[in-house]
């Protein structure tokens, strides 16, 4: 049931990265999304960007499968979602991404409303967008301003 499934996400996942302000909730009969329903602070959102950076190891420990980093980020063949990975949005240099002009290695966690967690490993990068309210057509005035900070540093 969930509580079970549950408990294996915080005993496994969240708590041993430190992610201790973070819930999950359910739909109606149980399931969990992955996708949404994930409420954190920025910290922990970091952390969790953090854990993808370091290809899965939280010190020294692996928490994430050999390889599972490297599979979210490879974008799919599936037409017309040539910037989508596993559950993880990639740019990539056919300008289809959020970074239309790179760096071409981010990936991001895009949630509800605008909220990112952006990773950038060529710039050893992670940023976390709490925003709310945000518009599709903010979306490429976004990617151009993460894009400007990651090729300033």
């Amino acid at each position: 049931g969930k509580e079970k499934y549950r408990n294996f996400i915080y005993d496994n996942f969240f708590h041993p990265i430190g992610m201790n302000d973070t819930s999950t909730e359910f739909d109606a009969i149980g399931n969990f999304y992955g996708s949404s329903f994930i409420y954190a602070t920025a910290q922990d959102y970091a952390r969790f960007g953090l854990l993808f950076l370091r290809n899965g190891v939280w010190e020294n420990k692996r928490i994430l499968p050999e390889g599972f980093v490297d599979y979210v980020r490879t974008p799919t063949q599936a037409r017309g979602a040539e910037n989508y990975g596993a559950h993880w949005w990639v740019s990539t240099n056919n300008k289809k991404g959020l970074l239309k002009n790179g760096p071409y290695d981010a990936f991001e966690a895009q949630g509800r409303d605008g909220q990112l967690i952006v990773i950038i490993p060529s710039k050893d990068l992670i940023i976390v967008r709490m925003g709310t309210n945000m518009k599709d057509d903010a979306w490429p005035k976004l990617g151009e301003f993460i894009s400007q900070i990651a090729q300033n540093l």
